[in-house]
């Protein structure tokens, strides 16, 4: 994974935006505001770079839909930082929606078949688990299906990461 300075736009309105001090993530940017006013995703970038700038072993990470609002670019610089912090011994567990964040994971528990209170009584059980190679195999996964598709020909790629 590549680890560019891309770096997304700030939010508005914003008056003064700052990198990290430790440069440990160029594109986690934030305006100077009180946290609680960051938006979801500004605030879990944040906390990537702090996560790295710490660099504390056995940390356990948790995000949901990081990718969200993400240009494809950016996507990659974000899953470069998180293998950063695996390397770091951390361990990341991310909920996400993007195809390319499912296709970097080591361990994917596709959930399913539906979401929310519409779903019927299925709705939430887990439909598949085990590498994105594993699930593009499986007949039942609704990802991996759709993982199958938009990496084509270059499956070997989607449990690399």
């Amino acid at each position: 994974m590549s680890t560019g300075s891309s770096s997304c736009p700030p939010p508005s309105p914003c008056t003064s935006v700052h990198r990290s001090p430790d440069g440990a993530a160029p594109w986690a940017r934030h305006c100077r505001r009180p946290r609680p006013e960051l938006s979801g995703g500004e605030a879990q970038r944040l906390r990537l770079s702090t996560g790295l700038s710490k660099r504390r072993p056995g940390s356990l990470y948790v995000f949901d839909e990081p990718s969200i609002g993400l240009h494809p670019r950016d996507v990659r610089t974000l899953l470069g930082v998180l293998d950063q912090l695996l390397d770091l011994g951390a361990t990341v567990v991310v909920i996400d929606h993007d195809l390319d964040v499912i296709a970097n994971a080591d361990h994917v528990i596709d959930m399913g078949p539906g979401a929310g209170p519409g779903a019927g009584p299925d709705g939430g059980r887990i439909v598949a688990q085990g590498t994105p190679a594993q699930l593009m195999r499986n007949q039942d996964s609704r990802t991996g299906h759709w993982l199958e598709r938009h990496l084509g020909d270059h499956v070997g790629d989607a449990s690399s990461g």
